[in-house]
């Protein structure tokens, strides 16, 4: 799968690595609606660094279409920032970026 990282940049991450994913974006999406900044923060920073640790950059000349869109590592819980593309809301939480659909929404889960 493809993942972008705002940002950064595009990986490309095994898909045998779903399961850890999933679990690393179950304690993110707890604490977006636990409202926990602090919880949110940690497991922001540990699915981007799962992430890197997992993935292999693509050339920077590459862009291929990403399965999923993680936001910056500074991204805050209570921020909205634009998400633009057909079908996608237009202010949209920034947490929510990580698994946005293409045809709008939160899609929760890697696989």
């Amino acid at each position: 799968m493809i993942v972008r990282i705002l940002g950064e940049g595009q990986l490309q991450v095994d898909d045998s690595a779903s399961a850890e994913l999933n679990a690393l974006d179950a304690a993110l999406e707890k604490a977006v609606n636990d409202g926990d900044e602090p919880a949110f923060r940690n497991a922001l920073l540990a699915l981007l660094d799962r992430v890197r640790a997992l993935g292999t950059p693509l050339a920077a000349d590459v862009l291929e279409p990403s399965d999923s869109i993680l936001p910056r590592a500074d991204a805050d819980l209570d921020v909205p920032e634009p998400v633009a593309g057909p079908g996608r809301d237009t202010e949209a939480p920034q947490w929510c970026e990580p698994v946005m659909r293409p045809t709008g929404g939160c899609k929760r889960g890697w696989a």
